[in-house]
């Protein structure tokens, strides 16, 4: 408020109240990521609810995708088929989805659609962004590591905190261009990555 500047007060405190956020964000991804380390999922296996959990999440996501100007979707497998069943922490697993969540909305242009997509065995989501450079793709989920030239602001730890859920899971974790389109697109699925699959397996 005292320092000289063509900056208005409330642009200034608009800019402080950013920074905060991204202090904010990043405290709660390095505890969350050290809590993983040493976690024994398997002594709270529990069946994962995912239309539940996936209420909980879109819910938790809406204000960033309104303020985004992106669409958020669902699609659940065709016939009734259960979406990938899975035994583990719910909490846990919603925390997975909410960070892919929260990067494919940050990097979705404004009028696109992120979409959660079930399969029997797998689950993606994808966004409609610019993609990631393929040189970047086998760092890309390494702590701290973010690309040169992302115009959004990010610690770098969403993708490691995904990857370490995931394996607590037994579920293997692919990322790449999308293949139906512009975008980008990770997949969760059971055991080891599709042979002849176009994802980057990590």
């Amino acid at each position: 408020r005292l320092s000289p500047s063509t900056t208005s007060p409330a642009e200034t405190l608009d800019k402080l109240g950013q920074g905060r956020a991204r202090l904010s964000r990043l405290i709660t991804q390095m505890l969350q990521l050290s809590r993983l380390e040493h976690f024994d999922v398997s002594t709270l296996q529990q069946p994962i609810d995912w239309t539940e959990i996936v209420g909980e999440t879109f819910t938790e996501v809406l204000p960033l995708a309104e303020r985004r100007q992106v669409e958020l979707a669902c699609e659940w497998p065709d016939g009734g088929a259960a979406p990938l069943p899975l035994h583990g922490v719910a909490a846990l697993v919603a925390a997975l989805l909410r960070n892919l969540l929260d990067n494919a909305l940050r990097y979705s242009a404004a009028g696109g659609q992120v979409v959660v997509r079930f399969a029997a065995d797998s689950l993606d989501v994808l966004d409609s962004g610019p993609g990631v450079p393929p040189e970047h793709l086998a760092r890309l989920g390494d702590r701290f590591y973010r690309p040169a030239g992302l115009a959004e602001s990010g610690s770098g730890l969403g993708l490691s905190i995904v990857r370490r859920i995931a394996a607590l899971h037994g579920l293997s974790v692919e990322w790449g261009p999308r293949a139906d389109g512009p975008g980008f697109q990770v997949r969760l699925q059971r055991g080891s990555s599709t042979p002849g699959n176009a994802l980057h397996p990590v």
